[in-house]
């Protein structure tokens, strides 16, 4: 019999004070997912002019579902490790909050310093 269980995850606060560790155990997690997963850090995942709002699933090809559907595991793992605030601000704002991509940038523009960039370098 297996049992499952979650594992806990530091949200980061609003003042990003946390970043650092956040930001390493989220490289951690994304990179058990795997390297398509991790693909994310670099560059979108989604394909190109696609909307969640206006799509037909029947259109898009096997390689574009799975791309779409790993973002939505990506995107829903960073928003769950989010304070409230954060949350609010990242998913109001509609440019950004369907591109697991975007999102972890934008995290990391507003939140990671220079010497912070190094210390989550060392880390992995």
């Amino acid at each position: 019999m297996s049992s499952s269980y979650e594992v806990y995850i530091e949200p980061l606060v609003s003042d990003g004070s946390n970043y650092v560790s956040w930001s390493t155990q989220i490289i951690t997690i994304i990179k058990t997912i795997g390297s398509r997963a991790e693909h994310i850090l670099v560059e979108s995942i989604i394909p190109p002019n696609f909307d969640i709002d206006c799509f037909d699933w029947r259109k898009m090809s096997k390689d574009d579902k799975e791309s779409s559907q790993l973002n939505a595991c990506v995107t829903n793992l960073l928003k769950r490790s989010l304070c409230k605030e954060i949350q609010d601000t990242i998913f109001e704002m509609k440019e950004i909050r369907d591109d697991a991509h975007h999102i972890w940038v934008t995290l990391k523009d507003v939140y990671c310093n220079p010497e912070c960039d190094d210390e989550v370098q060392r880390a992995n």
